[in-house]
């Protein structure tokens, strides 16, 4: 990165329909996919061809409902193998 900074404005935006989907699966788990969106054009700076120049960046947010008493097995966490300390006595 060069540390030159330039001048941004955000812009505002508007989803058109909603800014989520569900997704209901055969065994009834929904999935729900919900974007969020951060959009700015940058002030005095220009494309070669002279169009504005914009950074939007978004995030797709997931939520999940399970149909009730629905049990799941998900792999078991790994833990950090801590090194064992070792043994400073003196073998007698």
């Amino acid at each position: 990165m060069s540390g030159e900074l330039v001048d941004a404005e955000v812009i505002d935006y508007n989803f058109v329909g909603t800014n989520f989907v569900i997704v209901r699966l055969s065994d009834g788990t929904e999935c729900k996919l919900t974007v969020d969106v951060v959009a700015i054009r940058l002030k005095d700076q220009k494309n070669p061809d002279g169009t504005p120049i914009y950074n939007v960046n978004w995030n797709v947010l997931t939520s999940w409902k399970l149909p009730h008493g629905r049990i799941i097995k998900v792999p078991k966490p790994q833990l950090p193998q801590q090194p064992k300390p070792q043994d400073t006595r003196l073998a007698a």
